[in-house]
């Protein structure tokens, strides 16, 4: 199947709504642009990150699944507790890949792990090295 071009889904791809993020996920399609993950934090784009993330059975799950990664890697302090009240209820997924970023997530925002920033952000991620853990 070829990769159609994902700018397409989005009236703005570099604020992209949560509705956009989804038909692009489904969509079987490019990223819009390079680095477009660290745009995938917002109020509204975040919880269906982690939706789409959680189901195998769509075609972004793992550039989402990175993506859930970069946005704690990324993290401002204004946004910890927003992103913390996600990852707990993403704790109680079916998914085993998006339950190890919740856990991870939220002992780093909890500062019982150390964020190591370049394990969050870098290529490979932990979501690629060791994305579930043991």
């Amino acid at each position: 199947m070829d990769m159609e071009d994902g700018r397409r889904y989005f009236i703005n791809e570099y604020n992209p709504t949560g509705d956009e993020v989804r038909a692009w996920a489904y969509a079987s399609a490019y990223a819009p642009w390079e680095d477009f993950e660290t745009v995938l934090d917002g109020e509204d784009v975040l919880p269906v990150v982690i939706e789409c993330a959680s189901d195998p059975a769509c075609p972004s799950r793992d550039f989402l699944l990175s993506s859930l990664y970069c946005t704690v890697g990324h993290l401002r302090s204004l946004d910890r507790n927003r992103v913390r009240a996600l990852a707990m209820g993403a704790q109680g997924s079916s998914d085993p890949a998006v339950r190890t970023w919740a856990n991870r997530a939220v002992a780093v925002i909890d500062e019982e792990l150390p964020l190591r920033r370049q394990d969050w952000c870098g290529f490979p991620s932990l979501a690629v090295t060791n994305p579930v853990e043991s």
